[in-house]
């Protein structure tokens, strides 16, 4: 029944995925005008409309546009499946490479961001939970409340305006000087990071603490921990054996969420620091109109959530055997 519960969700996931794909096609065909208008701007399409409309005709035959519509979504679906989606109108290179080059610079900053917040969240929020009220309690709750209330763009801007412009103990933007080579390179790299990445510690490590605290609050007034109590066991033994085990399941899908949301929750962060990322790319393609690097970054961004929320449920079913069974219900 497991296998079957997983199967059912791989194909609900495959039918979004479906409905993502068909959006995206329809994204330039649903734009008021001409698609080589969006496509290739005002100013070069009247050009070409006026002065040259052998070659506006042969671009539209280059795209496939005299094609019925449905002959264009199965060669664009061809084309998703062989990773070709496109050239952009911009830069230089496929929207592969481009999107893949700036990907990963995102997952440099995302990455140890994720997993430090992660480990940070779980010793705060886990012991602010179980001790419900007391002083720890009550001043991580006031600060990451207070925290969570002001914008993270804005708590960015003011590190940078204090920590770069004033003091001038980090650069004010950018991935490296480049002047440096080898481990030169690297430590450059992690001093040009390092406020963006404490901005992004800091947030998530605001929402793991909530989240884990809500968690374990809820599993103390279960009736299984007073069980455990009555067994003699230890604050510490329940806390960590009947306690955290099941506050992680809500934590878990959480984490998955945020390595699926990586790209558009940096997107700010990322201009304000000029990290040349994937948030900084969708930035630079929405203000340039190159329509084919915004349909690769969202159809990737659309597959990274949608793999990662099955990665969350396919870690429910490890993590509690009884998902996936017939006792359970599940949406």
């Amino acid at each position: 029944m497991r296998a079957a519960f997983l199967a059912k969700k791989m194909l609900e996931y495959l039918c979004i995925l479906l409905i993502v794909v068909s959006l995206n096609f329809l994204l330039i065909h649903l734009m008021p005008g001409e698609p080589l208008l969006h496509i290739l701007g005002d100013e070069d399409y009247y050009y070409l409309l006026y002065q040259h409309p052998d070659h506006l005709a042969a671009l539209g035959a280059a795209y496939g546009l005299q094609e019925p519509l449905w002959v264009q979504y199965v060669q664009y679906v061809k084309s998703i499946g062989s990773l070709d989606f496109g050239t952009s109108f911009v830069q230089q290179g496929t929207v592969l490479e481009i999107i893949l080059r700036h990907a990963r610079w995102t997952l440099t900053l995302v990455l140890p961001a994720i997993v430090i917040a992660a480990v940070l969240g779980i010793l705060l929020g886990g012991y602010a939970g179980w001790t419900r009220g007391g002083r720890i309690d009550t001043i991580f709750s006031f600060l990451s409340t207070a925290l969570y209330t002001v914008p993270e763009n804005s708590v960015a801007i003011l590190l940078l305006v204090g920590f770069s412009y004033q003091l001038g103990w980090f650069p004010v933007g950018g991935i490296r000087s480049g002047q440096e080579t080898g481990w030169g390179s690297g430590i450059d790299t992690v001093w040009h990071m390092l406020l963006p990445l404490s901005v992004l510690v800091l947030y998530k490590t605001v929402y793991n603490f909530f989240i884990l605290k809500s968690s374990i609050v809820e599993i103390r007034r279960e009736e299984y921990m007073t069980t455990a109590y009555a067994k003699g066991l230890s604050d510490f033994a329940v806390f960590w054996r009947h306690g955290l085990k099941n506050a992680l399941l809500p934590y878990l899908t959480v984490l998955c969420l945020q390595f699926g949301h990586a790209v558009a929750g940096t997107m700010l962060l990322e201009v304000v620091f000029s990290w040349q990322g994937m948030g900084i790319l969708v930035y630079q393609s929405v203000l340039a109109k190159d329509i084919p690097i915004l349909q690769g970054c969202f159809l990737l961004l659309s597959v990274g959530v949608l793999g990662f929320n099955f990665l969350a449920d396919l870690l429910y079913v490890v993590w509690d055997p009884r998902i996936g069974t017939d006792g359970e219900q599940h949406d």
